[in-house]
């Protein structure tokens, strides 16, 4: 099993669209905000307002408005991934047991264990109302990240702006702090998408494979130097679904890659030896 990184991408360059929406639509009223910022410039400093300027406010309020609208993408963005991520878990999980056991394809690896429901997507009852359960908090989530994002950016535009007018500031320098703000909004979209993927990635992996009766994973890193060197000591160790190690999971910390892949000695019926499984 691997981490979904196509899916992160695809994520990413969702919200990076919005992201980008929101500096082009800055950057169409930069002359507007660039004539405030000169004249409180010309201004004496006892003289500038103490509070923004109506104009600053009606510029902002209508940023917002056009910021709002964009984040309407925010419920169709989070099903998308949704749907992307509950089909790689369960496709993932069917090519791991058919790998184990050398079958022909997952479903004849699936009957060979009894564990065919899960492979073919189904679950029990209790199971799928888990995964609804871990899907509808995605959902959620992820809708409230997404419409975040206008918010947050328009906040940090209406401090720097403020500020610049207030203290008097050469609109250049006004105009780099913003574009230091659009680059700290697009860092946080990829925080975003690869963490929240790997988050949900990891939850439904761990449900599918435990309706399938798996109880135990090897938990596996992606191997690069971005690597948590706690993670790095659980390379390759054998933990049970009940405990982890010491009640960590993969993808549950922030911004973890790592991923549990069923213990393929445990498909095939074989006794772990002593000291095997982790704690």
């Amino acid at each position: 099993m691997r981490f979904p990184a196509g899916v992160a991408v695809d994520y990413y360059r969702d919200l990076l669209k919005i992201v980008r929406a929101l500096w082009e639509d800055l950057r169409r009223d930069w002359p507007a905000i660039e004539a405030l910022l000169k004249e409180a410039k010309e201004q004496r400093e006892d003289v500038r307002q103490d509070a923004p300027p109506e104009e600053l406010d009606s510029l902002l309020s209508v940023l917002r408005l056009r910021g709002g609208k964009l984040a309407e993408q925010a419920d169709a963005i989070a099903a998308k991934v949704d749907r992307r991520i509950s089909d790689t878990t369960a496709r993932q999980l069917a090519d791991a047991i058919r790998k184990a056991l050398g079958a022909a394809t997952p479903e004849v690896a699936a009957e060979s264990i009894g564990i065919s429901q899960a492979v073919k997507g189904g679950v029990t009852s209790k199971g799928k109302s888990v995964l609804n359960l871990i899907e509808r908090s995605f959902m959620r989530q992820n809708v409230a990240l997404i419409k975040s994002i206008p918010e947050d950016f328009h906040d940090r535009v209406q401090n720097i702006v403020w500020q610049g007018i207030r203290t008097g500031s050469n609109p250049r320098d006004v105009r780099k702090q913003l574009q230091e703000a659009f680059g700290v909004e697009r860092n946080r979209a990829k925080l975003i998408a690869r963490d929240q993927t790997n988050k949900l990635f990891g939850q439904l992996n761990h449900v599918r494979q435990e309706e399938a009766g798996i109880t135990t994973f090897i938990w596996w890193t992606v191997g690069d130097n971005r690597v948590r060197d706690s993670h790095e000591k659980l390379h390759g160790k054998v933990f049970t679904w009940k405990d982890g190690a010491n009640g960590l999971f993969p993808g549950d910390d922030y911004q973890c890659r790592c991923i549990a892949e069923p213990n393929p000695a445990e498909l095939r019926g074989e006794e772990p030896e002593e000291g095997e499984v982790a704690s």
